[in-house]
């Protein structure tokens, strides 16, 4: 069975990722169609007669909001929707995750599953797989669309928390699929620079499909383009910044000046979604100049192919995975005017300067001489010939990365649980991990130096029942969270060590599937898992969600959101213990102690897994930190960043300097301005709006239950 899983779908909606999808489906075989099925996220419903009316045999499965399952067949808990304050998309990566383990079992196997790069949307689904606990027998794909985080360099746009968040999840994605497909060498390495992926993981992985280039109407028949001072000059793509529609504006408004002989048209054959964006578009245009340009967002497929198989076809685009639309023009007829700096049109790539385009230096000036020359000489240009390669599904009959597959005896495992005056959380962690089963386990108690006279009880009396396998560290003097994590690790035995936080409670089966995760793929070091804080008194194992409140996803190799916000690790970590000794947490700093290991162990290269069900739950029946106050996000985040350094060319720079703070002092001697205090107190009453009507659906959902 292959899978598609796609935000888009021609002719349903528009698209590149929805075209691709499409014209793979139109070349394929019956036999191919009736064995795929198409998770579609994001669309709206699109019945499975209207698709088979074109791809006969295709089966849809879309994914719903009331489909998401928090707490599945197997009883496994998820974070409900809203505590994914990350990205909306790592919530449909998980939602869809969910389908497709459904769906394996009630289609059968499903042999190849590909996902776009963007959204990250193959997140969850490739740590279900890594840990061992799904897709065993999948090959799971992630093909270069072009994700949102190389986008988002090559456009001018505000990058907020969300956006940063998405960024590490679509790498991660592309990090621990079995497979990348690229659709053009030139794009796949492009990418692995971008990402700093290193070769000896990514090469392995990478395979090149170019998609089949079908063309809506049929082609020009009478040979390369004659070039006259009619012929038109066209942007087809769309009008979005990365797409470069101010070059091609400034670049054709500098060709018009110096050409007055030219009488063509210049024609936006393109679409905009963006409103603002397309009006400081056509504010570029020079007045003089503005019946000189026409847009056209609605026109038909023929219209478009019969203009465009008779001009001179603008690609200004800085980036592109493939381009589709370059392949189309020059295919139906048009001369191609490419940016030579696009990974998609370097040399290497089917387009040849000269024999089946004409390149350009991406600049408004470039375009302009390239324009002139084209106009002047009237070059007799041929057309581009897609590359044709094997598909990636059938290229390999196997589940791609199952290989690691653990052998020998059970490794050992060191739970280390630090305590300063927390008695009563400190049993319910104890006895969830005594309940856990894990044949060779081994319980540290580090103590540091409590002074509460029953935890001290306590502790006494922990200490007189220690045994070979559970152990009561004191610290002589209270040295800090972090001090009573490094005693520990110097005195675990285990392979692996669980490091949990006082007062979390793991669930029962964690450190089997983290030791299996671990055990299968020596290319990771640490599983970490969602943490769910709940009510003093409650079972969080029983299945009653009420009692359960705020939920902490994570990333784990959050290395773009990790600079603001840990997305890394926390609550219950378990990892190598030869990594975390190496690592250390470090003792200087009284928070965040779990960050600043995220952000080393990640900058350090070590990977981690991540499960998407939660395993990890707080009791916050108190406070566990040991200062005179809560931190603010931006002490924490400036105690993280603290003796950290980042590189920009030959400028090495304090890692404080990428806090918003520093970009925006504050005076301490002016007082605030009648506008800031204004807009404070607007903030304050839109935060107490959204709260309260929180609020009020939660009571609502409680009413409906007894009615």
């Amino acid at each position: 069975m292959r899978v598609f899983v796609t935000t888009e779908l021609h002719p349903f909606t528009a698209g590149g990722i929805g075209r691709v999808v499409a014209n793979i489906l139109a070349t394929s075989s019956a036999a191919e169609l009736k064995e795929t099925v198409l998770v579609t996220v994001g669309i709206k419903a699109i019945e499975n007669t209207r698709v088979q009316a074109i791809y006969p045999g295709v089966r849809v499965f879309p994914v719903f909001a009331d489909g998401y399952r928090v707490i599945d067949d197997a009883g496994s808990l998820y974070p409900p929707e809203e505590a994914f304050d990350d990205t909306p998309w790592h919530w449909q990566s998980v939602h869809v995750m969910q389908l497709l383990k459904r769906l394996d079992v009630e289609l059968g196997p499903l042999h190849y599953i590909e996902f776009p790069d963007w959204a990250g949307l193959a997140f969850a689904t490739t740590q279900e797989k890594r840990l061992g606990r799904a897709f065993l027998a999948s090959q799971i794909a992630v093909r270069l669309h072009s994700s949102d985080g190389i986008l988002a360099a090559y456009e001018r746009r505000g990058i907020d928390a969300h956006a940063l968040a998405l960024h590490d999840l679509e790498r991660k994605a592309m990090a621990d699929a079995d497979l990348v497909v690229g659709q053009l060498p030139s794009v796949a390495q492009a990418v692995a620079d971008f990402y700093q992926f290193p070769e000896t993981s990514w090469t392995p992985r990478l395979t090149v499909h170019s998609p089949p280039v079908l063309l809506d109407h049929p082609a020009r028949e009478d040979g390369p383009l004659e070039i006259s001072n009619e012929t038109p000059i066209v942007f087809s793509s769309k009008i979005q910044d990365f797409k470069r529609p101010d070059v091609f504006i400034r670049g054709v408004s500098g060709f018009l000046r110096s050409n007055p002989g030219y009488q063509g048209s210049v024609v936006f054959l393109a679409h905009s979604f963006d409103e603002r964006y397309f009006s400081s578009i056509q504010a570029l245009i020079p007045p003089d100049q503005k019946s000189r340009f026409r847009f056209t967002s609605f026109a038909s497929s023929s219209e478009r192919a019969a203009v465009i198989s008779r001009s001179v076809c603008v690609f200004p685009s800085a980036y592109e995975s493939f381009c589709l639309a370059a392949y189309e023009a020059s295919m139906s007829g048009a001369l191609c005017l490419l940016n030579r700096h696009n990974p998609a049109f370097e040399p290497g790539t089917p387009w040849e300067h000269g024999k089946n385009c004409i390149t350009f230096d991406g600049s408004p000036n470039g375009l302009c001489e390239a324009l002139m020359s084209i106009f002047e000489s009237r070059p007799l240009v041929g057309r581009v010939v897609p590359t044709q390669t094997e598909a990636p599904w059938s290229q390999r009959t196997q589940g791609g990365s199952d290989a690691h597959s653990s052998t020998g005896s059970v490794p050992s495992v060191t739970a280390i649980v630090t305590h300063f005056n927390e008695e009563s959380t400190l049993r319910g962690t104890l006895q969830h991990l005594l309940d856990c089963g894990f044949p060779k386990l081994e319980i540290i108690v580090v103590d540091d130096a409590s002074y509460d006279p029953v935890s001290k009880a306590y502790i006494e009396k922990l200490a007189e029942c220690q045994t070979a396998s559970f152990r009561v560290i004191r610290s002589p003097a209270p040295g800090g969270l972090a001090r009573a994590r490094n005693f520990g690790l110097a005195q675990a035995n285990g392979d692996y060590v669980l490091v949990v936080e006082p007062g979390v409670r793991i669930s029962p089966e964690f450190i089997g599937l983290a030791v299996k995760g671990l055990q299968r793929d020596p290319d990771f070091d640490f599983v970490v898992t969602p943490c769910t804080d709940f009510r003093p008194g409650q079972d969080p194992f029983s299945g009653d969600r009420d009692g359960l409140r705020r939920t902490r996803v994570l990333i784990g190799e959050a290395g773009a959101i990790g600079l603001h916000e840990n997305r890394y690790l926390q609550g219950a970590i378990f990892g190598r213990t030869a990594v975390l000794r190496t690592l250390r947490y470090r003792e200087e700093m009284d928070i965040p102690e779990d960050w600043d290991l995220g952000m080393r162990a990640v900058v350090a290269g070590h990977r981690i897994l991540v499960t998407s069900d939660i395993h990890a739950f707080r009791e916050v029946a108190g406070k566990t930190r040991r200062t005179p106050r809560e931190p603010s996000t931006q002490e924490l985040r400036a105690a993280m960043l603290r003796d950290k350094r980042f590189r920009i060319g030959a400028i090495q720079l304090p890692m404080y300097a990428m806090t918003p703070a520093a970009a925006a002092p504050v005076r301490q001697d002016t007082p605030p301005s009648e506008s800031s205090s204004r807009h404070s107190i607007e903030r304050f009453v839109a935060r107490w709006k959204r709260r309260r009507n929180k609020w009020k659906r939660s009571i609502q959902k409680r009413l409906q239950r007894f009615r």
